[in-house]
């Protein structure tokens, strides 16, 4: 979609659908961060079944984000980004950002980690242990990401698994997802794209019209 509409609107409708995909990640993110916490505190069980029904909707949507994100990234340097099967996977997209821009996103995510490491316990991220599998042996983990490199390999391909994750057949490893790293790639990714007014502005799609009016900043 993105190439098909001239760059002052194609932009920034891409950049609303990231981050309202963030947005809904995240809710569902929050709820899950609230029950562990209430969980822990209380000292009762913990509902993995409520965990999966917010886990699942959290990661896909947050990993869509990045998704959207490195994309844009990309489109922004080149004027093209992949399609089809095989660009859903963030190891492979961020690899098509030039080093300049992925030297500021390192040093982004290196800020917004400290920022959410020196929040301490009230942080709303503070839930950096759980691990999202469905057993607690399930899968692997390298330990909490500590880079915006390992941060992206961790959630390589969460999109792509998690989407479709009650397919998956009994005993298949998923990788455990640390979930720090989810929600602080968008927030990282964002600072890279920067923003862009749109404006007042009437697009055709198909029988379709759509008029925007957003007033959003100037892009970076």
């Amino acid at each position: 979609m993105l190439d098909r509409l001239p760059p002052e609107v194609g932009m920034p409708i891409a950049l609303m659908n990231a981050q309202a995909f963030a947005e809904t990640g995240l809710t569902q993110y929050n709820k899950l961060a609230d029950h562990y916490r209430e969980s822990r505190d209380s000292g009762q069980a913990f509902d993995y079944f409520m965990a999966m029904r917010t886990a699942t909707p959290a990661i896909v949507n947050l990993a869509f984000a990045c998704e959207l994100l490195i994309k844009l990234i990309v489109w922004q340097r080149t004027g093209s980004y992949p399609k089809g099967a095989r660009a859903h996977s963030l190891v492979d997209l961020a690899n098509l950002i030039p080093e300049d821009a992925r030297g500021r996103l390192r040093a982004h995510f290196d800020s917004e980690l400290q920022s959410h490491k020196s929040a301490g316990k009230e942080s709303p991220l503070t839930i950096v242990d759980f691990r999202c599998s469905f057993t607690a042996d399930n899968g692997s983990s390298n330990g909490p990401v500590e880079t915006f490199d390992d941060a992206v390999a961790s959630v390589d391909k969460a999109f792509v698994i998690w989407r479709y994750v009650f397919e998956l057949k009994e005993g298949t490893p998923i990788r455990s997802i640390d979930m720090r790293a989810l929600v602080l790639l968008p927030v990282v990714l964002e600072k890279e794209v920067g923003t862009y007014h749109l404006g007042k502005q009437t697009i055709t799609l198909g029988s379709v019209s759509l008029t925007f009016d957003a007033a959003q900043t100037e892009s970076a």
